[in-house]
């Protein structure tokens, strides 16, 4: 019986070792095609990775959720072109709206596999958007996160709403957007004697060559997520933005950023026109940050990529 060799193009092309092994990556950072010339099926690892949405906007804003992840480890290839679309990251506003959402990306096999892109995350009084990852609520209303999709990711933070009694007025902060591997966290109530406005942190994502994650392929169980050799992260939640724009007699004015890891926006911090969410690290799906105050640019999703594996 022939063995078919790995002899593929498409995307920017780079070779790796491990060990003794040779492997041949095809990296999409934009819509194109991989084909397969080796004139028999391929067994490939495929990742699939959508674009996350932006940060909600507002005061205290929200994090943007994760674009959906996908690994299909020793996937069948045919022979022939492949169709393969990399999903946007959500773009940022300064219009105190909720963040736009992540586009899907996609590879056409035996059937089109399909991420979904990040929900966006919620302004100060609406729920995150649901997604690959959901959106983070947003900070004045106990607004909901959005939903996550199974085994893509996970579901936003929800805001805590209303400041308590003596902690001062005008206190506001968003959920964190929901990560392929962790879900967003909400925020934290401020203490009537710091009056500190906490956001919600980011769910974390997942790092290439570290976590086993969910097997596409055989649609159950867990693999090793391994695809270029590189260690880098993906899918992280953007964190929520937050503002304090006055406080009682005697107390003190603290704003803290959340925390947002694997490619996720940190949300801005400030007051009055202060505070711009952090845009997400392009081509690793992660969400955007959210804004701190009102008319204040969000966090753009970070872009999705499709990446292809097969041994020489």
């Amino acid at each position: 019986m022939a063995i078919i060799i790995g002899n593929g193009s498409g995307g920017n092309e780079s070779i790796y070792l491990i060990g003794s092994t040779r492997y041949k990556v095809h990296t999409f950072i934009a819509n194109g095609t991989f084909t397969n010339n080796s004139g028999g099926n391929m067994t490939c690892d495929i990742l699939i990775v959508a674009g996350g949405g932006a940060g909600g906007g507002n005061e205290g804003g929200s994090g943007g959720g994760a674009g959906g992840f996908k690994y299909f480890p020793q996937y069948t290839v045919s022979s022939g072109g492949h169709a393969i679309v990399v999903g946007a990251g959500g773009t940022g506003n300064a219009s105190n709206l909720s963040g736009a959402d992540g586009g899907d990306s996609s590879f056409v096999g035996a059937t089109t596999l399909t991420s979904t892109g990040g929900g966006g995350g919620g302004t100060h009084t609406t729920a995150g958007s649901s997604g690959g990852s959901g959106g983070g609520g947003g900070g004045r209303e106990s607004a909901a996160g959005g939903t996550g999709s199974t085994n893509q990711g996970n579901s936003g933070g929800k805001a805590s709403g209303a400041t308590p009694a003596g902690a001062g007025t005008g206190w506001d902060a968003g959920g964190g957007g929901g990560g392929a591997r962790d879900g967003g966290d909400k925020c934290d109530s401020p203490q009537a004697d710091t009056d500190i406005a906490q956001p919600g942190d980011g769910g974390a994502g997942y790092t290439e060559g570290r976590h086993s994650v969910y097997d596409w392929t055989a649609g159950s169980g867990t693999s090793l997520f391994v695809i270029n050799g590189l260690g880098e992260g993906f899918c992280g939640g953007g964190s929520g933005g937050s503002q304090i724009t006055d406080v009682g007699a005697g107390q003190v004015r603290k704003m803290v950023h959340g925390l947002a890891t694997h490619g996720g926006g940190t949300g801005g911090i400030g007051y009055t026109g202060k505070g711009r969410g952090e845009d997400a690290i392009n081509y690793t799906g992660g969400g955007g940050g959210g804004a701190a105050a009102g008319s204040v640019i969000t966090g753009d999703g970070g872009h999705g990529i499709v990446i292809v594996r097969y041994t020489l």
